[in-house]
């Protein structure tokens, strides 16, 4: 063993860097050449490889790899899990991978491939990849679900479902005000596509304006935004007000074809 290598315990561990490295326990660990100040904790089989991988660290678990160019990166548990990469990170799981710096991958067969890119695998028996560069992907296959912690609100996706489920609970919903549908329909649009100045956003899109609806309807949390509840209820609040101004509509013209029906039998001979 070199100088600066220190082996803390368990059996067949073994260190080959040329610096300073440390384990603290388990069995059939080992460090190899070039790995400079790296650590491995405890478990079975954990390989930290020759090259770059200096101040990488494997806390747990078994089978895992931090490979030559894992520089500052760790695996903290799970087994067979492996990284390839700068700056990563696998938590825990099973046969997870990272080769993208600066990514992250947890769960079942989680793999992030791209640069930045986060990485979540259910319990699935297949593996899940990142889809681009600073990327985050999740496979549920049970859904997801955002709470506060009353639980009382939350955002649902169901599997199956096109779209988010919000809760819209009146219970939940407090100084409660009638709205003009008819103001609503004309306030809300019309809309047209514009080039967002946002990197990352699509440059042709359909949006209300935000600022628009928010200073018309007291939207005040968000002044330049609208979040999916509010758009949804506004387009409920149009979707009235033109069925009223249709009917408004039909009444008239029921009204104007009495008139001439009345005005051509008093012109009859």
């Amino acid at each position: 063993m070199p100088d600066c290598g220190v082996i803390g315990g368990g059996m067949n561990n073994s260190i080959h860097a040329s610096g300073k490295a440390f384990i603290g326990d388990g069995a059939r660990n080992v460090i190899q050449s070039g790995a400079q100040w790296a650590v491995i904790v405890g478990g079975d089989l954990n390989v930290i490889e020759a090259g770059s991988a200096a101040y990488s660290a494997i806390v747990g678990g078994g089978g895992h790899t931090i490979g030559y160019a894992g520089r500052y990166s760790t695996i903290a548990g799970g087994y067979q899990n492996r990284i390839n990469t700068s700056y990563a990170c696998i938590p825990n799981g099973y046969q997870s991978s990272v080769t993208g710096t600066y990514g992250f991958a947890a769960g079942m067969f989680a793999h992030a491939d791209d640069v930045g890119s986060f990485v979540w695998g259910d319990s699935q028996n297949t593996t899940v990849h990142s889809w681009g560069n600073d990327t985050v992907t999740f496979r549920c296959n049970g859904g997801v679900k955002f709470q506060n912690a009353a639980v009382a609100q939350y955002a649902q996706w169901i599997p199956g479902s096109a779209s988010w489920t919000i809760v819209s609970d009146r219970n939940l919903k407090e100084n409660i005000q009638p709205v003009d549908a008819v103001s609503a329909g004309r306030t809300s649009g019309p809309t047209a596509p514009g080039q967002m100045e946002l990197q990352g956003v699509w440059p042709a899109a359909h949006r209300p304006d935000g600022a628009r609806l928010s200073s018309r309807l007291c939207l005040e949390r968000q002044p330049k935004a609208i979040d999916s509840g509010e758009l949804q209820g506004v387009t409920l609040a149009a979707v009235q007000g033109l069925y009223q101004m249709v009917k408004d509509l039909q009444t008239e013209n029921q009204l104007m074809r009495d008139e001439n029906r009345q005005l051509h039998q008093r012109q009859q001979p």
